[in-house]
């Protein structure tokens, strides 16, 4: 009878340990989500401070060119689309030649590119997944260049990543 209470209790002894152990993992696997999560918070927090204070003669600019674009959207394909200040010894770019040519830039890698011909128009589609801030980059860069030849844009983020899944529709030459 007391070697049936001695394996019993080892039983239970070992049934703790175990719970314990399993407990304590799942601990630390939390632990290094949320460890990664305020690294993350922290890395937009840099980005932002780094970006400083908006200027108030900005901000109203921005807000006089939104109200212009809710008035009269523009058109978002012109005959030089593509062409920039800095490219004009090489010639006018595609619009297509000019995405590729910045997402390469900003190490990006397109998962999808797909070519659609409705009406007449030239539209090609893009898909990619990449970090959320490498493609507001690519966006910046791409309207520093003073030319819009994005017609729709869809961003989702990546539950629990710094990724998003992002669709992009641009027309094409």
């Amino acid at each position: 009878m007391n070697n049936a209470g001695n394996t019993r209790k080892t039983v239970k002894l070992f049934c703790i340990g175990l719970f314990s152990l399993l407990f304590f993992w799942l601990l630390a696997a939390r632990g290094l989500k949320l460890k990664g999560a305020l690294s993350s918070s922290a890395e937009y927090q840099d980005r932002i401070a780094a970006l400083g204070l908006v200027d108030k003669t900005r901000l109203a600019e921005l807000a006089a060119y939104l109200d212009s674009l809710r008035e009269s959207p523009p058109r978002l394909q012109s005959p030089d689309f593509g062409e920039s200040s800095d490219s004009l010894e090489s010639g006018p770019e595609t619009g297509i030649e000019t995405v590729r040519k910045l997402l390469r830039a900003a190490g990006i890698r397109g998962e999808r590119l797909r070519f659609g011909d409705k009406e007449g128009d030239g539209l090609a589609e893009l898909t990619l997944r990449c970090e959320t801030v490498k493609f507001f980059e690519f966006l910046a860069e791409l309207s520093g260049r003073g030319r819009r030849p994005i017609n729709y844009l869809s961003i989702r983020a990546v539950p629990g990543s710094r990724e998003a899944d992002i669709v992009m529709r641009f027309k094409y030459e």
